[in-house]
């Protein structure tokens, strides 16, 4: 992270969300009345917290103020599933949104880069440094974009896959795949 800012947890609530200091646990700062918070990103290099909300993406100064909002009406949604999922590229500043079938790709300061459709409705999205490559996991799929959209990877997840979350170990570069019962990691060629 960009030694500027101070280092902290940030804490999603009903209500709201908070930034606590790691060193102490104080309250650096809240961003208040912020409701139905569906996924949230840091981009810690600029010192942005990426928000979807309401059918909003929002992108918040670490200071807790507003820099500017993205409406993705009719695009996006407002229900509360848990298909949403959002991660920003920290050497770009991009940031990418998953909303239901719908994946979103905007620049730093907003600007629409892209859009894809899935197959399925999102679940879980990864950045992965070593390949800058963005990971994308479905129900059923595995795979991978770069910045300009183009597919990187696929991985096969064999019979009856239900992909739930994803993660990039950033030293080693591989990749982990939570599935229900089981959880795969694969090495960064898949």
């Amino acid at each position: 992270p960009n030694p500027d800012f101070a280092s902290a947890l940030w804490v999603v609530k009903a209500d709201g969300i908070n930034k606590i200091a790691t060193t102490d646990g104080s309250t650096l700062l809240q961003i208040a009345d912020v409701k139905n918070i569906r996924a949230v990103t840091l981009d810690e290099q600029r010192g942005v917290l990426w928000a979807y909300i309401q059918n909003t993406l929002w992108a918040y100064r670490f200071s807790g103020k507003p820099a500017f909002n993205i409406p993705l009406t009719p695009h996006g949604d407002n229900g509360n599933d848990k298909e949403a999922a959002l991660r920003a590229n920290p050497q770009n500043g991009s940031v990418w949104l998953g909303v239901k079938k719908s994946l979103y790709h905007f620049g730093p300061q907003g600007q629409w880069l892209g859009i894809h459709t899935l197959p399925e409705p999102v679940q879980a999205l990864a950045w992965d440094p070593s390949t800058s490559c963005l990971w994308v996991g479905t129900k059923r799929t595995v795979t991978a974009f770069n910045d300009t959209g183009s597919l990187c990877k696929v991985i096969e997840l064999g019979a009856h896959p239900d992909v739930q979350d994803l993660a990039v170990d950033p030293v080693s570069g591989d990749l982990w795949v939570a599935m229900k019962g089981v959880l795969l990691r694969f090495d960064p060629n898949g």
